[in-house]
């Protein structure tokens, strides 16, 4: 398999942290922070730049700023386009629970509100309906989480997919801890490129 991870673009969240440090992501303002117009931009730009890739599969973090970025990005994406609709939103991808009032997400009824005016058929079979935003999960949990979405993915693929998966900063960095023995830091919007055997 082909694996292509992206960060979600630059987020208010991310903004904040700039301007107020790290404080700035327990700001209720920024709870489920969305992308900013910047956010938009670069994503949309690093959509274009990878519009001719076919995804046969496509998994994206349930955090709005994920389902955006992903959004953004498969529209520029002739491959995603003509071969596929189906965008799967995964709890497993979503960064540690209770830490950050930013890292919180809508509940499964609101989102499902919200995400069919993307224009996309998003699958919410692995996106839990009661979600409390105030259990913190520990280290262990979120390993746990990714090895769970690694195994997940290695029981519904093939080995010739050619896999999108839009997460966070600190979901990719255990994901390549994981799988490599050293953590990668992604900044926001960007893509790398892994193949992982079945």
């Amino acid at each position: 398999m082909k694996i292509y991870f992206m960060r979600h673009g630059f987020a208010y969240h991310n903004l904040g942290a700039k301007l107020y440090g790290d404080s700035a992501y327990n700001f209720p303002e920024y709870e489920d922070a969305k992308l900013t117009p910047e956010g938009v931009d670069h994503t949309i730009e690093i959509g274009k730049s990878l519009k001719n890739i076919v995804f046969n599969r496509i998994y994206s973090s349930p955090s709005l700023r994920c389902i955006e970025t992903t959004t953004h990005f498969i529209n520029q994406n002739v491959g995603f386009n003509i071969k596929n609709k189906i965008i799967a939103l995964d709890d497993k991808l979503m960064e540690p629970q209770g830490k950050h009032v930013c890292n919180s997400r809508k509940d499964r009824l609101v989102l499902e509100s919200i995400v069919p005016r993307c224009n996309k058929t998003f699958d919410f079979s692995n996106v839990s309906f009661n979600y409390d935003k105030n259990i913190v999960e520990s280290d262990e949990k979120v390993d746990k989480r990714v090895i769970d979405f690694i195994n997940n993915l290695k029981a519904e693929c093939y080995q010739d997919d050619v896999i999108l998966v839009v997460s966070h900063y600190l979901w990719l960095y255990k994901f390549f801890e994981i799988m490599t023995g050293v953590g990668y830091e992604f900044i926001n919007s960007e893509v790398k490129i892994i193949e992982l055997n079945k």
